[in-house]
């Protein structure tokens, strides 16, 4: 949840945004632009995956 948190509202919305209507690039590049939001939760979920801390809250099978 997190992940798509960030991704999304922290980094793929405000950036298709300058892209869209500061930077006025045409529909092509900002959607290229809004596609980066997914390498953005790529990396953030190798970074949680690799601290292991996820491992923590899975149950014991027994």
């Amino acid at each position: 949840m997190t992940v798509d948190f960030v991704g999304t509202w922290l980094f793929g919305v405000p950036l298709g945004v300058v892209a869209a209507f500061v930077w006025n690039l045409s529909i092509p590049w900002v959607y290229f632009i809004l596609s980066l939001e997914e390498w953005v939760r790529f990396l953030i979920s190798v970074l949680i995956f690799r601290k292991g801390k996820w491992m923590g809250s899975l149950p014991e099978i027994s």
